[in-house]
């Protein structure tokens, strides 16, 4: 219900309604709203800026089964924007744990720890919705970055 208000807030926020969708197909059995919400999420996407990672644009694709066009942002993503703080390598380690290509995942988490993505919740914690690392932390690999990396995490 509050997912549900804060979406009448901000109804173009990719995040919320992604979130919003995650709740309605895994919790809610609502895999039609689940569904419409994906899509809401795509055409705010292309409102934002579809080349911004932050849009979300390729998780709400990968959703609706669009791969080979949640591929293409992704890929264009990476291909195309400076990553200066990891942040833009964070997204597509999501992104390809998601889509369950683990090694590019642990590449991307890499490249995000090298380029000093330093968001302990995020890359240890965060399991809501679609936008997570989740499918990465059973990988003894991303532990042995986790450790490689641990001085640029302020715990």
């Amino acid at each position: 219900m509050s997912l549900a208000e804060a979406i009448l807030d901000s109804p173009n926020d990719p995040r919320l309604l992604l979130l919003r969708a995650w709740v309605c197909s895994d919790s809610l059995d609502q895999a039609s709203l689940s569904k419409l919400l994906c899509q809401r999420a795509v055409e705010a996407a292309s409102d934002m800026s579809p080349d911004n990672v932050r849009s979300l644009l390729g998780f709400a694709l990968l959703q609706l089964e669009r791969v080979e066009e949640a591929d293409r942002w992704m890929e264009n993503i990476l291909n195309s924007q400076p990553d200066y703080d990891g942040m833009i390598h964070y997204y597509a380690s999501c992104y390809y744990a998601r889509r369950g290509m683990i090694d590019r995942a642990v590449d991307c988490a890499q490249l995000a720890m090298q380029n000093g993505y330093a968001d302990y919740h995020n890359w240890m914690d965060l399991d809501l919705g679609y936008v997570n690392v989740e499918p990465l932390r059973s990988d003894p690999r991303f532990h042995q970055l986790m450790v490689r990396y641990a001085s640029i995490f302020n715990r």
